[in-house]
């Protein structure tokens, strides 16, 4: 008993704090917040890159009139494409994020 006095007096009651009930959210809400967040920017390299970013990069990579342009034309206009891999990945990552909201 003595001892759950001690701990009881070791806990300050200023260090409690309510909050409105008006910042809470739901689980669901917040999981939907995430999966946007989520959709919207991507770790890469150290980084946040957007979807955007990476979709412009794809589609320009994809202009060359009868192959695709060289990694190094690509690396001019998009500073953040280091290979050939990392552009069909990208490419492969926008295809399932289109049919996953496809689905949705």
């Amino acid at each position: 008993m003595d001892t759950t006095l001690e701990l009881l007096q070791l806990i300050k009651a200023h260090s409690i704090e309510f909050i409105d009930s008006e910042y809470l959210i739901s689980q669901e809400d917040l999981e939907e917040f995430l999966e946007e967040e989520l959709r919207l920017c991507t770790l890469e390299e150290g980084g946040i890159l957007e979807m955007k970013y990476k979709e412009d990069a794809v589609n320009y990579w994809k202009t060359g009139k009868k192959k695709r342009l060289s990694v190094e034309s690509v690396r001019r206009r998009f500073r953040k494409v280091n290979s050939l891999r990392q552009l069909y990945r990208w490419e492969e990552n926008l295809e399932k994020g289109r049919t996953q909201r496809e689905k949705n």
